[in-house]
C-alpha cells in the first residue's frame, strides 16, 4: 500500500460573490484541511448549504478555489490524473439511447482500454451491481436506482485509486443501498480510497472508517465513528422471554401484542452485558442487539450548537 496520501487538502477556501456588482461575498468553504490515506472510507457530512459539494468540486478542480491547495494521489490536478480518479456526481446524465453494456464499453475506450478489456470489465461491474440482466436494455428503460448504480459502474470502470461519490445512495432502494455498501467495503479492502457525501447517517456509520462534519464551510469535527462522544454505549436489545419469564433488574417493553418479544435500551456497555446475562438466566432468546444512532444525535447536536 502506497505511503502517498490519496487526498491532501490545505487551507481550502471558496468564496462566491453575489448581489449588486458582487459586493456581497459568501464563504462556502472556509479553510478546510484534510488528509486521506489509501484504503480509507471517508464520510463527509453536513446540513444543506454547508459547503460539501463545493468542497468536492474544488478538490476535483471543477471549481477554482479562492485559497488553499489540493493534491490528489500525491500530485496537483492535471488531465492525466483523472485516469486514476472516479467520480459520481449527485445528478448524472447518461446517454438514454445506449444500453448499459455499450455505455460502459465506450467509456472504457475513452480511458484508453481495448474494446475487449472494456467489455470484460463492463460485464464484471454490471454483475457486481446486479445489472447483468439489464446489460443490453436501453438506459431509457432503467429505473432511477438502476441508473444510479450504472453511474457508479461508469466511475469504477477504469479501476481508479481514488473515488468520489456525491450522495451515492440517492434514488436507491434498500437492495441497491446494500449493493453499494458491499461495493464500498470491497474497494477499501483492495486499497482504494472512497470519499462520499451523504445525508444518510446510518449508512455513513456502517461503512465509513472516518467521518468529517462540515458546518458553515468549516470542518467542525473529524474522527472515527467510534470516537464520537458516547459511541458504543447505547444499545437496543430485542429478545424473546419464556411464558411468565421476567428480566431481573430491567423493565422490558413488549414489542408486539400477544407475542413474548420485548426490548430494553441500555445506556452503557456494562448494562448491556448485565442485560444479556439476565436474559440467559431467565431462559430467554436474544434476537438482536443494535447500537443506537449516535452519529445522528451528535450531528444534530453540532448543527444546533452552530445555529445557536
Amino acid at each position: 500500500m502506497s505511503a502517498v496520501a490519496s487526498l491532501e487538502v490545505r487551507g481550502l477556501a471558496k468564496t462566491f460573490r453575489e448581489g449588486w456588482r458582487g459586493k456581497r461575498s459568501i464563504k462556502a468553504v472556509d479553510g478546510v484541511d484534510l488528509d486521506l490515506k489509501p484504503g480509507e472510507v471517508y464520510g463527509f457530512l453536513g446540513p444543506n448549504g454547508a459547503g460539501k459539494s463545493t468542497f468536492l468540486y474544488c478538490a476535483l478542480n471543477l471549481l477554482r478555489p479562492s485559497a488553499g491547495s489540493v493534491r490528489l494521489l500525491g500530485e496537483a490536478m492535471h488531465p492525466g490524473l483523472m485516469r486514476r480518479i472516479g467520480f459520481v456526481p449527485e445528478e448524472c446524465s447518461l446517454h438514454q439511447a445506449f444500453t448499459g453494456r455499450r455505455l460502459l464499453t465506450d467509456y472504457g475506450r475513452l480511458h484508453g482500454m481495448t474494446r475487449e478489456a472494456a467489455g470484460a470489465r463492463a460485464v464484471q461491474l454490471l454483475e457486481q451491481l446486479e445489472l447483468g440482466d439489464a446489460a443490453d436494455r436501453k438506459i431509457a428503460r432503467y429505473s432511477k436506482g438502476m441508473r444510479q448504480r450504472l453511474s457508479v459502474a461508469q466511475a469504477l470502470l477504469h479501476d481508479p485509486d481514488l473515488i468520489f461519490l456525491d450522495e451515492p445512495t440517492r434514488g436507491l432502494d434498500p437492495v441497491g443501498v446494500r449493493i453499494l455498501r458491499d461495493l464500498i467495503r470491497d474497494l477499501a479492502a483492495a486499497g482504494k480510497t472512497v470519499f462520499f457525501n451523504s445525508h444518510v447517517l446510518s449508512e455513513v456509520e456502517m461503512v465509513a472508517t472516518r467521518v468529517g462534519i462540515l458546518i458553515g464551510g468549516r470542518l467542525k469535527w473529524e474522527g472515527r465513528p467510534l470516537d464520537i462522544p458516547g459511541a458504543g454505549d447505547r444499545h437496543a436489545v430485542i429478545f424473546r422471554l419464556p411464558p411468565g419469564g421476567t428480566l431481573e433488574g430491567f423493565a422490558p417493553k413488549p414489542l408486539a401484542e400477544g407475542e413474548p418479544i420485548h426490548s430494553v435500551t441500555t445506556a452503557t456497555q456494562e448494562e448491556l452485558f448485565r442485560c444479556i446475562e439476565a436474559l440467559r438466566n431467565a431462559g430467554g432468546a436474544l434476537l438482536e442487539v443494535t447500537r443506537l444512532r449516535l452519529l445522528e444525535d451528535f450531528f444534530i447536536e453540532l448543527v444546533d450548537r452552530h445555529d445557536a
